[in-house]
């Protein structure tokens, strides 16, 4: 009885493989792959350009597809023999709905697609030249930092839809410093237009994607930073900047150098307290290490005020019709601020004021009064700035 269970066992599974081995083997079933983030082959992007247009986004770069077929023919199909495309021949200027149609393997079918048509934004076909910049990223040595002796190319064209093409700032290349040895280097890297926040802009293209630097590693030192100052009136005002600066450069031309000096500063070419950048002489081989700050601040150390007072007679009217008279009914101050040296000089002949009644009929009306600066003088304010003008 034993023995007879066994037997009916063994025979079960005996039956169950040849019943498997026929279903594979003969009948080969349909059976179903999926793949996900296939990537939208764009089409026809050069003949979009010859008609003045790029793309400037699109809603989707990447589909999920899942085919059917024959077992034997699915279980060899891979993610690279799956083909997504989007014919961009169709394509016009503003919004666009495109399809996406996939190509399989042969006797391979489509089951199903995550997306049907792409939705594009296409605008109008723009190129620049913008800069190129090394970005190095990594650490280095507190006294050791990378020095870019060359890069190739300089400047490079993009091109793209022209709202994408204004967003570039600059196209940068990131090198990693444990590339830069302390002899001259040779690394090529690829090129990447970003905005203003340094984020990349998508659907540009370079009319170079690589760039080539020599760079060489560099020894770091802190020196002193000289300032010239020029002008007769610099004692009524004072520069204020830091006095070190950090430099970067070969260890045998850094070592002998305990200072910079900066082009001349002119205090007298300015009445008000601002900002300035500085301009560095640095000698062959040598740059400013990161985070050097070349700037610095103008303060006047005696800043006064002047008022200069016009009579209504004072102020003429310009664009009166012909037909017409005009009477402007009150006076204006012009108050003038800066160096009292400054102030000296200013004067009543160096102001013309005027109001422009052009296309005006009779009437009461208040109007903008114009200033003309003779001297450029660069900060005053008129009171008030529109005056009654009365035409008959």
């Amino acid at each position: 009885m034993f023995q007879s269970k066994k037997l009916n066992l063994l025979m079960s599974f005996l039956i169950a493989i040849i019943l498997w081995a026929y279903v594979i083997g003969e009948i080969n079933p349909v059976t179903t792959k999926s793949f996900v983030d296939v990537n939208i082959n764009l089409e026809n992007q050069i003949a979009l350009e010859e008609r003045g247009l790029a793309i400037e986004s699109i809603s989707e770069d990447k589909i999920n597809v899942t085919v059917k077929g024959e077992r034997s023919r699915i279980q060899n199909v891979e993610k690279d023999d799956v083909y997504a495309k989007v014919d961009l021949a169709l394509a016009r200027a503003g919004h666009n709905e495109l399809d996406v149609n996939v190509r399989t393997p042969e006797k391979v079918n489509v089951d199903n697609k995550s997306i049907s048509k792409a939705k594009l934004t296409v605008g109008e076909l723009s190129s620049e030249e913008r800069p190129t910049k090394i970005v190095y990223v990594g650490s280095t040595n507190s006294d050791s930092e990378p020095y870019t002796i060359e890069k190739t190319p300089e400047n490079v064209i993009i091109r793209g839809a022209m709202n994408n093409v204004k967003k570039v700032s600059q196209v940068i290349a990131k090198v990693r410093v444990d590339q830069i040895k302390d002899k001259e280097t040779i690394v090529e890297a690829e090129l990447v237009p970003v905005d203003k926040n340094g984020k990349k802009v998508s659907w540009i293209r370079l009319n170079s994607s690589q760039i080539q630097i020599k760079a060489v590693m560099t020894k770091t030192k802190k020196v002193d930073l000289e300032v010239p100052i020029q002008g007769e009136d610099s004692s009524d005002a004072k520069l204020e900047y830091s006095k070190t600066v950090s430099i970067k450069g070969n260890a045998d031309v850094v070592k002998d150098i305990s200072k910079i000096q900066t082009e001349p500063v002119d205090l007298s070419g300015y009445d008000q307290n601002t900002t300035i950048e500085l301009k560095p002489i640095l000698p062959k081989g040598v740059q400013l290490a990161a985070g050097s700050d070349m700037t610095a601040k103008i303060i006047l150390s005696a800043t006064d005020s002047k008022n200069i007072n016009f009579d209504r007679d004072e102020i003429d009217v310009v664009g009166l019709d012909e037909n017409l008279k005009a009477t402007v009914e009150e006076g204006v101050v012009i108050s003038a601020e800066g160096k009292k040296s400054s102030l000296d000089n200013v004067n009543k002949e160096d102001f013309t004021l005027a109001v422009d009644v052009s296309g005006y009929s009779k009437g009461s009306y208040k109007v903008d009064v114009v200033v003309v600066n003779k001297k450029a003088f660069k900060k005053y304010t008129i009171r008030p700035s529109k005056v009654t003008v009365l035409i008959e």
